[in-house]
């Protein structure tokens, strides 16, 4: 239909048994040189497919349909045509998903926040805890790739930031699009930011950041500072979690003063660190 528009259902997905309704969306912008006023004119032809209820509809102008009732799970498709200018125009809209017996209490979780290239930069995902009255038939994965429960991505370099989805299906052509946690990457061995010395400074943005800590052997004390114009929060890789107003300065687990740090602020800071040796 050239560049016309689109069409689609309203809701998506549905439950068997339930109802929505379709919309054409016209491209004003279109090559054609059709205006509104000649797409309204027209006579639109709609066809829901033979287990819909109605199976089809038309009238002049009907570019969004009555509620259309869908009584079989799966995948539905329904189709519109008109004629304008002598010309018979036909559009396949997308699909809708109808939903059966639900998927519930899907979770998508990353083995860890961050991954490092320098040690092969490879992460995982896996799905947990999916519950369905019927067997859970496959796991569709999108942006990486997966085998069943689980996927994997190799980053190749730093500063990559990677957020996959997962479509779980089961036997009775119901679907669950979950969406999974995001891993960034970073390269120790070329780190953007370091903090090399007990009392080094470091300025970070909000949000995650990986900081290389110069501490080494066996340390029996690691903290951290933080000074921001607002009100922080910390969230640290070691699993600590410090909030204060303006400065945050908290002891965290000592292994957080060697190698790379995660450091996660809700607000951009100026950071430094202490250790100290038994």
């Amino acid at each position: 239909m050239a560049d016309l528009g689109t069409c689609a259902p309203v809701e998506n997905p549905i439950s068997r048994g339930d109802s929505t309704s379709w919309k054409f969306s016209f491209n004003t912008a279109n090559t054609a040189g059709i205006g509104s006023k000649d797409i309204l004119k027209s006579k639109f032809f709609w066809n829901f497919g033979v287990e819909a209820i109605p199976s089809k509809e038309s009238a002049v102008g009907k570019l969004n349909t009555s509620a259309v009732t869908y009584v079989m799970s799966g995948v539905e498709n329904a189709s519109v045509e008109f004629f304008l200018n002598g010309k018979l125009w036909k559009k396949q809209c997308a699909p809708l998903q109808v939903n059966g017996s639900p998927i519930t209490g899907c979770k998508c979780t990353s083995s860890a926040a961050t991954v490092d290239v320098a040690k092969g930069g490879v992460a995982t995902w896996s799905v947990t805890g999916c519950s369905s009255e019927e067997a859970i038939a496959s796991y569709s994965w999108t942006g990486i790739s997966g085998d069943g429960e689980s996927a994997s991505y190799t980053f190749s370099e730093k500063g990559m930031t990677v957020k996959p989805g997962v479509t779980v299906a089961n036997d009775d052509k119901s679907v669950d699009v979950v969406e999974c946690d995001e891993v960034m990457s970073y390269d120790s061995s070329s780190p953007d930011y370091a903090i090399a010395e007990p009392l080094d400074h470091v300025d970070l943005p909000a949000g995650l950041s990986v900081v290389m800590m110069g501490g080494s052997g066996d340390l029996s004390m690691c903290q951290i500072e933080c000074t921001a114009q607002e009100l922080l929060t910390i969230s640290l890789g070691t699993g600590d979690t410090l909030i204060s107003n303006y400065v945050v300065l908290g002891l965290i687990d000592v292994e957080g003063c060697k190698g790379p740090l995660e450091i996660t602020l809700s607000a951009p800071a100026t950071c430094t660190a202490s250790w100290s040796k038994d």
